[in-house]
């Protein structure tokens, strides 16, 4: 480059824009943004039990089951977890074998709550027997079945 053709400085704001930027018309700031209206909310608010208000009868009775079934093996966990008591040597190895414990047994019930409120129709089902199979107490099923 030659002395006589030295670039123009650019400012900050040209060099973070780009052509036809100015037709978007983009709101920069919390302030310049139209007020929400409370009634015009995108996302619609829904509670915990809405789902189940809008599920079928047939729906409501499978949900039903496979939260009885998951509270069910949620005690299969607890019985798993006292009649097997562990002592492991240090502390953090008890606390995570604990954690494990714990989330063993809290797992059914909270995947089957998570399946109601996320799947819906036909996927809902499969999602609560697929879950249903992996949360089962096994250690407790094979023990009683050999």
């Amino acid at each position: 480059m030659n002395d006589d053709q030295k670039p123009e400085a650019e400012s900050a704001d040209d060099a973070l824009s780009w052509e036809g930027d100015d037709e978007l018309q983009r709101a920069t700031s919390l302030d310049e943004r139209a007020p929400a209206d409370d009634d015009d909310d995108l996302a619609p608010r829904r509670g915990v039990f809405d789902v189940v208000r809008e599920m079928t009868r047939g729906e409501k009775a499978v949900a039903a089951l496979f939260m009885v079934l998951s509270l069910a093996s949620a005690a299969g966990w607890i019985a798993v977890v006292a009649t097997n008591p562990v002592t492991l040597e240090g502390t953090a190895l008890m606390l995570i074998y604990e954690l494990g414990e714990f989330l063993a047994i809290v797992g059914a019930p909270l995947a089957a709550f998570t399946a109601i409120q996320v799947a819906r129709g036909r996927a809902r089902t499969l999602w609560l027997a697929g879950l249903f199979v992996v949360t089962l107490p096994w250690p407790l099923l094979l023990g009683a079945l050999i």
